[in-house]
């Protein structure tokens, strides 16, 4: 089945085709232009489906990455650097450009998962990823069984470890905080006069 990734950023919107196998069929860029509000984007992300129309006429998997956090529900972006986009029906209306239900997630944890599962974190238990572009978002994605509820993943920006770390997790938990670094051995705890 092919895939179809359409990538909303500040500057620019990509919309990519892929085969099963990952081989990209077809790509196509357009300037986003978010000054002139969310109706042009929508007339943008519409130009892409027209040149890519072709390449659409079979069943295919939707992701569209977004430059921000959404909403619980999945369908609006919360806030981010493109205020256009920010409480709109996003979904819906890319969902009556393409004829498909697209999956919408922040871009950053896109950007996470593809490098744990194509690029340069595969095989990695943890992969983090900052994007620095029109805005800057992290995103994280990791490989571990699910923990108790009460337990919260918070990266520590301040110092990234060295790149062969991957990344370090700080553990939030009753109170105690703790570096889990990939290497075998080097976590430590750190004060607890952080409340």
């Amino acid at each position: 089945m092919k895939r179809v990734g359409l990538d909303i950023g500040g500057t620019k919107i990509e919309c990519a085709v892929l085969d099963g196998d990952g081989h990209v069929l077809a790509r196509e860029r357009v300037p986003t232009e978010r000054d002139n509000g969310y109706k042009h984007i929508l007339g943008q992300i519409s130009k892409l489906y027209k040149k890519l129309s072709d390449q659409l006429s079979d069943e295919f998997l939707f992701g569209v990455c977004v430059p921000g956090p959404l909403t619980a529900e999945g369908d609006r972006l919360k806030h981010g650097n493109t205020q256009a986009l920010v409480g709109e029906p996003l979904k819906d209306d890319i969902e009556s450009i393409f004829g498909a239900t697209p999956v919408l997630d922040n871009d950053a944890n896109c950007f996470a998962q593809a490098e744990a599962s194509l690029g340069a974190g595969k095989g990695s238990k943890v992969v983090f990823g900052v994007i620095l572009g029109t805005g800057v978002g992290g995103g994280h994605f990791h490989r571990w069984p699910c923990l108790p509820r009460k337990t919260v993943y918070r990266w520590r920006m301040g110092t990234l470890p060295p790149l062969s770390w991957r990344a370090t997790v700080l553990l939030w938990k009753v109170g105690v905080r703790r570096t889990v670094p990939l290497r075998p051995g080097a976590g430590k705890t750190l004060p607890r006069n952080d409340r």
